[in-house]
């Protein structure tokens, strides 16, 4: 069966990241000038602000906005909780310091049909494969349960749903199906279409920024020679 859908791609950070860091003891706490070193406002010529406390910087022609709920961390990527927890503290402090990030380097894609389709057979492998082999902590939707059935082994699903019936009769389900998918990216809970982005490196600044409270952030997208990747 294909995974329902949930909310929101990241709330493996909410969540996880979240309860992690709180739990680091006080005494372990570090100020976050013990991770990055500051960076010098009057040298810095391309920026983008995602709140009035909080400045990402790097080359304007390269720098997308991302949504907290499509952002990803590498999936080979290892979070220091210290590290973490000193950046959420520090964007979480309104009444600081203004602060300024290197926007990290990041791979940007539209979300189709092939990545739900990947996403759902990882998903019915092993969940935890979704994360070590994707980045992500729950398989991509098109909005509609059957369609991600469908997706998951389109041979299967028409054998499952139309064996007794006649190879013209498959044919036409199939059409259907196909019709409903080019229309699909048009449901409320569908990821088809949506910018999806996998950070390479700064994953301490994003999620940090994220669990403080942003909802969104900026990143330098990567030229990829993958075509999938803008």
């Amino acid at each position: 069966m294909a995974y329902r859908y949930k909310p929101c791609l990241a709330e493996w950070d909410r969540s996880t990241l979240c309860d992690l860091s709180r739990d680091t003891p006080r005494r372990a706490r570090t100020d976050i000038y013990q991770h990055y070193e500051p960076l010098d406002e009057d040298n810095l010529d391309e920026r983008e602000s995602s709140s009035d406390h909080l400045v990402w910087v790097g080359n304007g022609a390269d720098m997308i906005r991302v949504p907290r709920a499509y952002t990803s961390a590498r999936e080979d990527n290892i979070f220091d909780f210290e590290k973490l927890a000193a950046v959420r503290d520090a964007v979480a402090n309104k009444s600081g310091e203004r602060l300024y990030f290197h926007a990290p380097y990041a791979q940007a894609m539209r979300i189709s049909e092939d990545e739900v389709a990947l996403s759902q057979q990882t998903a019915a492998r092993e969940t935890m494969l979704l994360f070590t082999e994707l980045g992500v902590t729950r398989p991509f939707t098109t909005g509609d349960d059957e369609l991600d059935e469908y997706l998951l082994d389109k041979d299967e699903f028409l054998i499952e749903n139309a064996s007794r019936s006649s190879r013209a009769l498959r044919s036409k389900m199939a059409r259907a199906m196909e019709s409903r998918l080019v229309v699909a990216s048009k449901l409320p809970q569908s990821d088809l279409g949506k910018l999806w982005v996998r950070l390479r490196d700064g994953h301490h600044r994003v999620f940090g920024a994220f669990m403080a409270g942003e909802t969104w952030a900026w990143v330098t997208r990567l030229r990829d020679h993958h075509e999938a990747w803008l």
